[in-house]
């Protein structure tokens, strides 16, 4: 008489478990990803507030708030607010790459709007139009 071991898994048990983990990670995997990409929206926004926040103290303390009109616009390049210590390294951390070329247009309009641009000269070109 042969006596069979059973305490392996079949091929269908297998199959089976193969498919229900790849069921629940195609349900899962888009739930992740947006979740992902939020959380890199929330980073990106917060950061924006930082630079603008010093841009505005650059300002405060290099132009002459009495003299400003409607219609006043700024570029401040983040490099120079590293250089003047109104900001640390910048760095986008998912591309670990500086920002340092960026640069923000200050418009003035009985308070400040800022925008960041990917450069000086584009910055600069949005102050021409």
């Amino acid at each position: 008489m042969i006596i069979l071991n059973k305490k392996a898994f079949t091929l269908v048990e297998l199959l089976a478990v193969i498919i229900l983990l790849t069921t629940i990670t195609l349900i899962a995997l888009p739930k992740i990803t947006e979740a992902v990409k939020s959380k890199q929206n929330d980073v990106d926004n917060v950061n924006e507030k930082i630079i603008y926040a010093a841009v505005e103290l650059y300002l405060k303390d290099t132009i002459n708030y009495e003299a400003l009109e409607t219609g006043d616009k700024f570029c401040v390049e983040l490099e120079e607010l590293k250089n003047n210590n109104y900001l640390k390294e910048v760095k986008d951390i998912y591309k670990n790459e500086s920002l340092s070329n960026k640069a923000v247009l200050a418009d003035y309009d009985n308070g400040f709007s800022y925008t960041l641009y990917n450069s000086l000269s584009v910055c600069e070109a949005h102050i021409s139009n």
